[in-house]
């Protein structure tokens, strides 16, 4: 049935995730509409046995005009359930000594229906509304228990045309899953349809020409679509398709590609920090200039800083620090 309506409307690969989740919400609403029924059948019914018991003196209110009552019944007034119940309360009295009996018959058939119409009418709507409560509840397990991954799979029209040109097929679930959402992300961005940049992306596939160069697992990964979804390919795809790439995104890039030289330039930069603490030097700049210098500038560096004014020998610490640890 799905694929009978994508003939006619595609749907997107959020569409068809979306079936699972629009079926569980109409049974939902068809559930919330059953039991308001039931609440207020339940609310008549409750109406209509306060109504018998006092046309049948149940109550003890002798002021209370049953006639006057039963007149001013309408449908608005009491739905078929309460009438149904008000026909039950009644069914065992005796018309000659019950006037109410008679008049809700006459009532009844002024509508044209009969008591007997009414009670059969009002038991087949409560079979039909056990047969729809219990019918939901199933299709509510079936929803749960339905694979609805391999659903998706098998009526997408973006996993048919990267299955029938590709080898999208033997990949795991979780490589194909970023191939529809990179597929997904395109399409909004270039205003294009999903099949659309599926097809793009194969037709470059089959279309790369590796360098001569270039070794045997190249020419297979450029040959690949998921080079051009997932992968390097990304940007060229991108600008066939004419879509906006955002700002940050385009900053990532870059310094993925530039890693190595980002890499070795930290790496250079917290060297001269630590060597400029390890030679007390005032600034990094410092250490940059030291670092530079060739052994003759430092030679003469060297020889220009006078001998330091020390006696050569060994320390020797005083009297009453060596009392104090040999007390310890």
């Amino acid at each position: 049935m799905v694929r009978a309506y994508q003939e006619v409307e595609p749907l997107t690969i959020g569409e068809l995730w979306a079936i699972a989740i629009s079926l569980r919400i109409l049974y939902v609403e068809n559930l919330r509409r059953l039991a308001e029924r039931i609440v207020r059948s339940r609310a008549d019914r409750q109406a209509a046995d306060e109504l018998a018991d006092r046309l049948l003196g149940l109550v003890g209110d002798e002021s209370y005009d049953s006639s006057a009552a039963l007149r001013q019944l309408s449908r608005a007034q009491l739905s078929t359930a309460g009438r149904v119940q008000l026909f039950q309360r009644f069914r065992d009295q005796d018309p000659a000594v019950t006037p109410a009996l008679r008049e809700l018959d006459r009532l009844l058939r002024s509508q044209g229906t009969s008591p007997e119409e009414l009670v059969q009418l009002e038991h087949q709507r409560m079979a039909t509304m056990n047969v729809t409560v219990r019918n939901v509840v199933t299709s509510m397990r079936l929803i749960s228990w339905f694979d609805w991954a391999e659903f998706v799979e098998s009526v997408g029209l973006v996993d048919d045309v990267l299955r029938s040109r590709s080898h999208f097929a033997e990949m795991d679930f979780v490589t194909r899953n970023r191939y529809r959402n990179a597929v997904e992300e395109l399409a909004r961005r270039s205003q294009r349809t999903e099949v659309e940049v599926a097809t793009l992306a194969v037709d470059m596939a089959e279309n790369a020409s590796a360098s001569d160069s270039a070794d045997t697992a190249t020419q297979q990964r450029i040959a690949e679509p998921g080079y051009y979804l997932i992968s390097r390919g990304r940007g060229a795809l991108e600008r066939a398709l004419g879509a906006s790439v955002p700002t940050t995104r385009r900053m990532a890039r870059t310094l993925l590609r530039a890693g190595g030289a980002l890499y070795a330039g930290l790496l250079l930069l917290v060297s001269a920090s630590v060597i400029a603490l390890w030679l007390g030097h005032q600034s990094p700049v410092t250490t940059h200039i030291y670092l530079h210098a060739d052994m003759t500038i430092k030679e003469r560096a060297l020889a220009r800083v006078p001998e330091p004014n020390s006696i050569p020998g060994r320390y020797r610490p005083a009297d009453d620090l060596i009392d104090f640890l040999e007390r310890l």
